[in-house]
């Protein structure tokens, strides 16, 4: 049997039988493209031939008759056999492997942010084209190079100090950087993070940055205005609504007048609200969230206030009040209330009576006030998306859809939690105060 074995595989390198010969090349090829498509490595290959070498030896120290010259050519055949598989290996890994890097150069191309690697020494093993863009640079004048070869001292040791934090401490760093190219000066937000070996050691740092230029310019046009209407409108409306206050007391009036005075002051007030809430917004979204002074108060007097108030406007609607247990805590009294007009005027608007406010110490100290109103169900969808700005019933709001935004940001401020449960039973929103403030992570600026 070890004879036709032999016979076999020499007549297919045997230069005379040319079709049996491409016949085996093709089989070794294919044995190569197997073993490296599942992964194994280029040692698991060769040994498939060496158990073949050593399946020989053993036949042939069982007895086998082999010719002796037949027995060197079969091993030298074998070794034919590997440097034709391992080179099929090789040049097919190598294939995929420059495919994979053709791939990730085109990716990080096509990237709109700037990407790069250095290795420890801060020399640039890699850069995409946003960085050649932003640097008017070619990349084969770059790699191999440091900061220092390429721009300016200050700069580069800047750069080194924050890349060798992120090589010492061997965890990401994320800071805002200001480079100024051709006389004009762009933010990034840069994240810089380290490539490390499979031991975990770095050997590496991998930048990506985001141009936020224009995104800071926008922060910067939103302070102003928020300074604007701090002071710019607010201040002259707080002329007019003093005005309209001391007319409001007046005697001497005539009817037309006092409903003229009456909806002037309607009016104003209205202004006032909403001023206020674009200024809340603002400030919601520019980083630091609605500000808030926490000081002792009652949940249960601030409740009976504003329910008190809402009578007032509204005397003929429904609103009742169910306490329960300790309800004093460290809340900014004004926000609280601001609040819980907010919600109770959302109740008299857009539902109907009766409407309950329940304060309650629950089972973990915290204080929960519910606001609950009859009327339509609120649907699942819009439920989901209540809390979000400029959300309202455009047939029933005249406001800017931002008092529910508030009241959540509100809560947020205090570190505590609202959510709204609607069915045909009722339409409740519940909220959970925590006595003590825990901070709340600062909003997206960027929304």
């Amino acid at each position: 049997m070890l004879e036709r074995v032999v016979r076999n595989l020499t007549n297919c390198f045997d230069g005379r039988n040319k079709s049996c010969a491409q016949a085996t090349n093709d089989a070794i090829a294919r044995h190569a493209l197997a073993r490296l498509r599942d992964g194994y490595d280029l040692r698991y290959l060769i040994a498939d031939y060496e158990i073949l070498r050593e399946c020989i030896a053993d036949a042939a120290v069982d007895g086998a008759t082999v010719d002796p010259v037949k027995l060197r050519r079969m091993h030298t055949i074998i070794d034919e056999a590997i440097i034709h598989s391992v080179a099929c290996y090789v040049d097919e890994r190598q294939r995929l492997l420059q495919e994979s890097d053709d791939r990730w150069q085109a990716i990080i191309d096509t990237a709109t942010v700037l990407i790069f690697i250095k290795d420890r020494e801060g020399r640039y093993l890699l850069v995409n084209r946003f960085y050649e863009e932003l640097f008017h640079c070619e990349r084969r004048t770059v790699l191999g190079k440091t900061d220092y070869d390429l721009h300016p001292r200050e700069l580069a040791d800047e750069w080194r100090r924050k890349d060798t934090t992120v090589l010492e401490q061997n965890r990401p760093l994320e800071a805002e950087e200001v480079v100024t190219i051709a006389g004009e000066s762009k933010t990034f937000l840069i994240h810089k993070f380290p490539l490390r070996r499979r031991t975990g050691e770095p050997y590496g740092v991998c930048g990506i940055g985001t141009d936020i230029t224009e995104r800071k310019r926008l922060e910067e046009a939103r302070e102003l205005f928020v300074a604007m209407l701090g002071h710019d409108l607010r201040n002259p409306l707080s002329v007019q609504l003093t005005a309209v206050s001391l007319l409001e007391d007046s005697d001497d009036l005539t009817e037309i007048q006092d409903m003229a005075i009456r909806a002037i002051a309607r009016s104003a007030r209205t202004m006032n609200t909403m001023i206020r809430d674009i200024l809340d917004f603002t400030r919601g979204r520019l980083g630091g969230g609605i500000p808030i002074m926490p000081q002792p108060m009652d949940m249960a007097e601030v409740c009976r206030r504003v329910i008190d108030a809402s009578h007032l406007l509204h005397p003929r609607r429904k609103v009742s009040l169910v306490t329960k247990g300790d309800l004093h805590g460290q809340w900014d009294c004004n926000r609280v209330e601001q609040t819980l007009t907010n919600l109770i005027a959302n109740a008299i608007q857009h539902g109907s009576d009766p409407i309950t406010v329940v304060a309650v110490e629950t089972e973990n100290g915290a204080v929960q006030v519910e606001v609950t109103n009859q009327g339509t169900p609120i649907s699942a969808a819009q439920c989901r998306k209540i809390f979000e700005p400029f959300r309202r019933d455009h047939r029933r709001s005249q406001g800017l859809g931002l008092g529910l935004y508030i009241v959540s940001e509100i809560v947020r401020a205090h570190g505590g939690s609202i959510e709204v449960v609607s069915t045909q039973q009722g339409t409740v929103f519940k909220i959970i105060w925590p006595r003590a403030r825990k901070l709340a992570p600062p909003t997206s600026a960027s929304a």
